[in-house]
């Protein structure tokens, strides 16, 4: 490859502001008073996978997170075997740049240094519009969380309303947005049996949530409910919705409870398309492990994209591992867009593959990314790997003849900033 192009492609993408169409950075306050280290990044960033994925119990990093210069001691051994991975590069290239790990060496000294300069990070008020606006050179990323809270003014928020959906976990339910800084919206499961008596309740309750989301400046709606069932939604009527919601919870069936949620994920469909909001949609690779990756293979959507052609869709993680999918799809359907968010981070190798095919018959006004992290140092690491795949994979495509350095720019530009910036009017 030649050094010298990917250099002058990484120099002009590193001009590119950015519009991040996907993250969970959680509140700095939140973080401090969880006492913020190094052990809760890794909890709180993909790495946890890795070293689960090498043994790992998932409770461990949350369990003894005070515990971090024992705890770092155990961890070496199996960090070492996850260096090779794109989670563990981006992090730790972070850990660098941001709090000054140099050593090559992997040992506990080095790592509470790390842990200490974050934890000194997180208690300053400005370590967010530092890292994300400064470092990232970040203009606005889409926030989604359960919960709306009006601080930095990059931040777009996105209603994510999968609560609704989990009818069988009604003690749960959130209702979103008051127009409090730092308060975490839950409905108390009092209140909740309190206002709602019925169906038409519970919808009215979900069109109030969507209307203050609204009045907060939410910019796009978000299902992630295939981490919980299949993404086949099939239309059903009000009447089924009805008789699943006034079951029982040891008397509904599967066939109940998806008739429930196939009804409303037409409705917010419906609701996000009247006010002119995009959906956003988890397709694709699952987090945290064991979990049944066929229900989140894109093509299961294909009928919701027919009957919906007026709503925008924002469909997430490039589809990985079902890439050709996805890209088909934004290539038959002028309503989808390809969103490459998560996707440098699970496999940058994959990205760099998967561009170079899609760049062969996608155009490239469809593509977006989102790091789909939840600190400051995971979208650090995320728009590293992004800037630096798009350099290498774009150098390939001027390599073989396939564009110029204008239009591989123009391709930069359009994935990080121009398309989001057109779906969301930003």
């Amino acid at each position: 490859m030649d050094t010298r192009l990917v250099e002058r492609l990484n120099a002009a993408i590193q001009d590119i502001e950015i519009i991040d169409t996907h993250e969970h950075l959680m509140n700095r306050e939140m973080l401090k008073d969880l006492g913020f280290n190094i052990i809760l990044a890794m909890e709180l960033e993909y790495v946890k996978d890795d070293l689960m994925a090498v043994g790992m119990s998932p409770d461990t990093l949350m369990e003894r997170m005070s515990e971090p210069e024992q705890l770092l001691a155990e961890l070496v051994p199996l960090l070492k075997q996850t260096r090779n991975t794109s989670y563990y590069r981006a992090l730790f290239r972070a850990f660098r740049d941001l709090h000054g790990l140099n050593d090559d060496e992997l040992n506990p000294k080095n790592l509470m240094a790390v842990s200490d300069s974050i934890s000194r990070a997180y208690g300053t008020s400005d370590w967010y519009p530092h890292v994300v606006r400064e470092r990232c050179n970040i203009k606005y990323m889409l926030r989604d969380m359960e919960y709306i809270i009006a601080d930095d003014d990059f931040i777009k928020p996105v209603i994510r309303m999968d609560s609704y959906l989990m009818l069988r976990h009604r003690n749960i339910l959130q209702t979103w947005f008051e127009r409090d800084p730092v308060h975490t919206l839950r409905t108390p499961e009092a209140e909740y049996e309190a206002r709602v008596k019925s169906f038409d309740d519970y919808l009215a309750l979900m069109d109030e949530d969507f209307r203050k989301a609204l009045d907060f400046g939410a910019v796009a709606i978000k299902i992630g409910i295939a981490y919980n069932r299949t993404l086949q939604f099939e239309e059903a009527s009000i009447d089924e919705a009805n008789r699943a919601f006034n079951l029982p919870d040891e008397k509904a069936t599967w066939a109940d409870i998806k008739a429930f949620q196939d009804f409303l994920v037409f409705r917010i469909i419906e609701t996000a398309g009247r006010h002119g909001l995009p959906v956003q949609i988890h397709t694709g690779l699952l987090a945290g492990g064991k979990n049944t990756l066929s229900n989140s293979n894109p093509l299961h959507l294909t009928n919701i994209f027919l009957k919906f052609p007026d709503v925008q869709f924002d469909i997430f993680h490039g589809g990985f591992p079902f890439m050709n999918q996805l890209g088909s799809l934004a290539l038959m359907f002028p309503n989808v867009y390809l969103d490459t968010c998560w996707l440098p981070l699970i496999s940058y190798e994959s990205f760099k593959r998967a561009l170079n095919e899609w760049l062969s018959y996608v155009p490239a006004g469809k593509f977006l990314w989102g790091g789909d992290c939840g600190t400051a140092e995971g979208i650090y690491g995320a728009v590293y790997m992004v800037r630096h795949a798009l350099a290498e994979a774009l150098a390939e495509k001027i390599r073989d003849g396939q564009m110029d350095e204008e239009i591989a720019v123009f391709v930069a530009r359009s994935l990080l900033h121009d398309n989001a910036g057109r779906l969301f009017s930003l």
